[in-house]
C-alpha cells in the first residue's frame, strides 16, 4: 500500500535520477523476492536480479544497471526524448535496453528498496515456456549489438559471442535447444538493419565508460546466481 509514495519519496532525495526500481516479491510465495533492479553482464547478458532468492538477500538502496519495468518509474521527459521502450523487442529485456539507452546518455537508476510491490512473473507466458527462451535469446542479442559502445563493444564481443555458444549449450543439455535457437536465428536476421541503425544514429553517448562498467557486473558467480548488488555510495546523486 506505500509502494507509490516510496518511490515519490525517492524522486524528491534524488531529483535528478531519471529511473527507480522497486523490490518485487514473488506473489506466489511472499518469502521469495522476484526481483531487485536487473542486472547486466558487462558480456551481453542480462537478468532479474535477486529472482527466486529468500528475502533477506534484498540489497539496501542504490544504484542498479536498470529498473525492472514490471513496477518503474521513469522521469516522462527523458522516457519520450528517448523514444520510450524499442517495440522490435515486444517482450523481455525492453526495460533493460530502454536502461542501456539512457545510461549512454548519461542517466542513473535508483533501486528503491522501500518500494514493494508483489509480482505475478509470466502470467500469460508461462515462466521458463518456449516463448519465454525464444524472446530471451534473441532480445539479449538485439542488446549488445545495439547498445555496447565504441571500444567497449570490440573488446567485449569475444566474450560475447562465447557466452551464447555456452548457452545454446546449456540449452541442449537442459532439452531445449529449438527455441533458444530460434531465437538467436531470428536475432541474427535483423542484425543488419540493427547495426545500419547504430552507425547512422546521431551520437547520443555522454557517460563515463568507467561508470558505466561500474554498473555492470564482470562476476560470472552473480550471473550464475541471478544476484544483484546495489552500488550503495549514491551521496552524489542525492538532493
Amino acid at each position: 500500500p506505500n509502494w507509490l509514495e516510496a518511490l515519490l519519496d525517492a524522486t524528491r532525495r534524488y531529483p535528478d535520477v531519471a529511473m527507480f526500481g522497486s523490490t518485487q516479491i514473488d506473489a506466489m510465495n511472499p518469502n521469495k523476492l522476484d526481483g531487485s533492479g536487473d542486472a547486466y553482464f558487462a558480456f551481453g547478458l542480462a537478468w532479474r536480479g535477486n529472482y527466486g532468492h529468500p528475502l533477506s538477500d534484498l540489497p539496501e538502496e542504490g544504484e542498479t544497471f536498470s529498473p525492472c519495468a514490471a513496477a518503474a518509474f521513469y522521469k516522462t521527459t527523458v522516457f519520450h526524448a528517448a523514444g520510450g521502450f524499442d517495440e522490435r523487442f515486444f517482450c523481455y529485456l525492453e526495460d533493460v535496453d530502454l536502461a542501456f539507452r539512457l545510461r549512454l546518455k548519461g542517466e542513473r537508476c535508483i533501486q528503491v528498496k522501500d518500494a514493494v510491490v508483489r509480482h505475478v512473473g509470466s502470467a500469460i507466458s508461462i515462466p521458463k515456456s518456449d516463448f519465454v527462451r525464444f524472446h530471451s535469446a534473441r532480445n539479449n542479442l538485439w542488446l549488445f549489438v545495439k547498445n555496447m559502445p565504441g571500444v567497449l563493444f570490440w573488446l567485449l564481443l569475444p566474450g560475447h559471442i562465447l557466452l551464447q555458444v555456452m548457452w545454446l549449450m546449456w540449452a541442449a543439455l537442459r532439452g531445449h535447444f529449438g527455441p533458444v535457437w530460434r531465437g538467436f536465428l531470428a536475432g541474427f536476421e535483423a542484425l543488419p538493419a540493427i547495426w545500419h541503425e547504430r552507425k547512422t544514429k546521431p551520437k547520443l553517448i555522454r557517460i563515463n565508460i568507467i561508470r558505466l562498467l561500474t554498473a555492470m557486473t564482470f562476476s560470472p558467480i552473480k550471473l550464475l546466481k541471478k544476484e544483484n548488488v546495489t552500488i550503495k555510495n549514491t551521496s552524489f546523486l542525492r538532493k
